[in-house]
């Protein structure tokens, strides 16, 4: 029996109804889907197929021991963490932390001697903030199951010392950082600033979290903000080449995409124009890119914002979000279909697919809800503002 629109298919057999080919959802995810032909275009980065990918220099350490600790410690004064650094010496003097998530659950957090101190605690806040605060459903439980760790630096020089930096052309592959995480290779790198610890972290939630639904309806956001030129792709360039400059997880131009939308909609700088034609400002995102708004609102809380103010969703965008959502997801997986993975990971992506897009409608469905609310809704303003203290934590740290 052929498989329909937007149902998985067997790419190793002629198994899609006819007009439609058995596609590739989304790079390095092994996903395939039946979707019409004229979907793909070549506004892809040379080199990444549907299997899952890491650059040939890569190379991964054992997993840190997961320690609750008060603040920032010295690695030297956690004896098992220490013990874990002897076979990294780069940590052996350097910094550790944690995100938990309780019950023993949470994601380790490591810096190298040369960071300071108060900037891997600025991170780690910031990376609280996204992970716990401004998701709808706090993803450090699914990042946790995934082997997910954070490693700080406080400037690009630090990168090709990493201990994953075992590099084929050292002082190279590393220049820009280690980059987002993925469960093959669960190390997120980040810089000691809102806009790289956030970037980054959306990054590995593309990879970890996010479902087959939400990916490929970005890929189609994308498609069609290329074909604007709203979007201009600026790393056609290969990424498994040994000799060219890349991360461990090569991001696809649709992660890309939409991770400069995700920072248009929390205002984090200008997030290279010349890329996304986008002003900074979630109503700026709603009137160039609607739909990028539309699929962030089923991702993030609409009150978690950088400057403590509650922006709810207007009345009249639930009907319009749900023809971009149905649009943008036309031929997309059903929500509940997980990514092919093994034991724990295949459960994770189911319960996630669940939580974060079950259908365009249902998520429409909230900002409905969230739009009947009182102003200052769900949580009273101090809780917002707590929210994101960011300008407050720099001003603390610079």
């Amino acid at each position: 029996m052929s498989s329909a629109l937007g149902a998985p298919c067997d790419a190793a057999a002629t198994s899609c109804a006819d007009g439609l080919n058995c596609a590739c959802v989304a790079y390095q995810r092994r996903l395939h889907v039946c979707q019409p032909p004229e979907l793909h275009d070549n506004h892809e980065r040379r080199g990444l197929s549907c299997e899952r990918a890491t650059h040939p220099s890569a190379r991964i350490m054992s997993a840190p021991p997961l320690r609750a600790v008060a603040g920032v410690q010295a690695v030297a004064s956690l004896p098992e963490v220490a013990a874990w650094a002897r076979r990294y010496p780069f940590y052996a003097d350097g910094w550790y932390t944690s995100i938990l998530a309780g019950d023993g659950v949470g994601l380790p957090v490591l810096a190298g001697a040369a960071t300071p101190r108060e900037r891997v605690d600025f991170a780690s806040r910031v990376a609280r903030k996204f992970l716990v605060d401004a998701l709808r459903e706090p993803a450090v439980r699914a990042l946790a199951a995934a082997g997910a760790r954070i490693v700080v630096a406080s400037s690009t020089a630090e990168w090709p010392q990493h201990p994953e930096g075992a590099l084929a052309a050292p002082g190279l592959v590393w220049a820009s950082g280690l980059g987002g995480g993925a469960p093959w290779f669960p190390t997120t790198g980040v810089e000691a600033e809102p806009s790289s610890v956030i970037e980054e972290l959306f990054h590995t939630l593309q990879y970890t979290v996010l479902p087959p639904r939400a990916v490929c309806s970005y890929y189609a956001l994308y498609r069609a903000a290329a074909r604007r030129r709203l979007y201009t792709p600026r790393f056609l360039e290969g990424v498994l080449d040994p000799s060219e400059p890349s991360e461990p997880v090569p991001t696809s131009q649709a992660d890309e995409y939409f991770a400069m939308a995700m920072l248009r909609w929390f205002e984090i700088g200008d997030g290279f124009p010349d890329e996304y034609n986008v002003a900074p400002g979630r109503e700026s995102l709603w009137a160039s890119d609607p739909g990028a708004w539309c699929l962030l609102s089923t991702i993030f809380r609409p009150e978690a914002t950088l400057n403590g103010t509650t922006l709810l969703a207007a009345p009249d965008r639930a009907e319009r979000c749900a023809a971009l959502l149905g649009d943008a997801g036309r031929a997309c997986p059903a929500a509940g279909v997980a990514w092919p993975a093994d034991g724990a990971l295949r459960s994770v992506a189911l319960a996630v697919s669940l939580v974060f897009i079950a259908a365009p409608l249902a998520a429409v469905a909230a900002l409905v809800l969230l739009a009947l609310l009182p102003r200052r809704a769900a949580r009273g303003a101090a809780d917002v503002e707590a929210l994101w203290p960011l300008e407050e934590m720099r001003a603390a740290y610079t």
